[in-house]
């Protein structure tokens, strides 16, 4: 008991010089120098990188551009368009006297020059005109504006004239006609032939709207007709009366017939090439024996149905007296639009 009392008191008292002895050395230990101020330009440039993150940074300053160097009034600055080409030296300066402007190199109009990497594109040499009106067929030389004596003709009358030309129809202008107030016709032409071989006996005076009606009629309707039902091809349209200063039906003051303005032609019958000669008049159609009546009768039916698309008026056997005899054909031009058929 009394042992390790001993033991204890001698520990403690180990500990306590211990301690007494690190007190000691602290307290004898010199004191660590004081730092020296640093100026604030120096400590802002030491600042921990921390803070950049949170203080906005400033904005960069933009560089001024560098002055272009000066170049002397002598020398004129190339322009964009003449940089590329060749440029003349300037003449040597002579003291005391001023040197003469250079001669510029002409360039192309503003409005003309294409943007940059672009090629320029041709001008049109044709600018705001309109297009060209097609030459007029071979044939039809002289025939136009004021020729052969004819008089003028307006631009739709030269259009009339151009398409009977690429009908194939034969025609001759003629002067104007002017038979008092009542019977006119301002261009008048004589048609010889109204296709490549079908001959119209003996040529007709026409208005040129009605020649081309005829043209039409002979060559969609009379010529087919003439193919199916006689195998053969029309060869000659037969008429009796074209321009004629005359009232309707020769009815003394009745209304002016259409033939009073070249707009009407009465056709009495059809020659078929190798076959004979078709009568427009009742009953009297003239053929060869190897061709029965019913094709006539078809025929003569085909070419008076199918006149109806073009023309205003066709009237024939049938209608009255005065046109037993042959298939009149006309363009009146009637308000109402209908067209005649009888």
């Amino acid at each position: 008991m009394n042992g390790r009392v001993l033991r204890s008191l001698a520990l403690r008292r180990t500990v306590f010089l211990g301690a007494a002895l690190v007190a000691a050395e602290a307290w004898s230990a010199p004191a660590p120098p004081i730092p020296e101020p640093r100026p604030q330009s120096e400590e802002r440039a030491a600042a921990p990188s921390a803070a950049e993150g949170v203080l906005p940074r400033e904005k960069p300053v933009p560089e001024k551009p560098p002055v272009p160097e000066a170049v002397p009034d002598a020398v004129p600055k190339a322009k964009p368009d003449e940089a590329a080409g060749p440029q003349e030296a300037a003449p040597p300066e002579t003291k005391g006297e001023p040197s003469p402007p250079p001669i510029p190199t002409p360039t192309p109009d503003a409005g003309s020059a294409a943007p940059p990497g672009e090629t320029p594109a041709a001008p049109d040499s044709r600018g705001d005109l309109p297009a060209p009106r097609p030459a007029a067929p071979p044939a039809e030389a002289g025939q136009g504006g004021e020729d052969a004596g004819t008089g003028p003709i307006d631009r739709a009358e030269s259009d009339c004239r151009w398409r009977l030309k690429a009908l194939g129809v034969a025609f001759e202008p003629k002067p104007p006609i002017a038979d008092g107030e009542a019977c006119r016709v301002p261009a008048p032409i004589e048609v010889s032939e109204l296709a490549p071989g079908l001959k119209l006996d003996p040529p007709a005076v026409l208005a040129c709207p009605a020649a081309e009606a005829v043209a039409t009629w002979a060559q969609e309707v009379v010529e087919p007709a003439a193919q199916e039902f006689f195998g053969a091809k029309a060869a000659q349209i037969h008429q009796a009366s074209a321009y004629v200063c005359r009232t309707q039906d020769n009815v003394p003051g009745a209304k002016m017939s259409e033939h009073a303005a070249g707009n009407a032609l009465d056709v009495t019958a059809i020659a078929v090439e190798g076959k004979g000669t078709v009568s427009i008049a009742e009953p009297g159609a003239v053929i060869s024996d190897s061709e029965d009546a019913k094709a006539v009768e078809s025929f003569r039916r085909r070419i008076r149905q199918e006149a109806c698309r073009m023309f205003t008026t066709v009237l024939g056997p049938g209608t009255n007296a005065a046109h037993e005899t042959h298939l009149h054909l006309d363009i009146r031009d009637r308000s109402s639009g209908i067209h005649l058929c009888q």
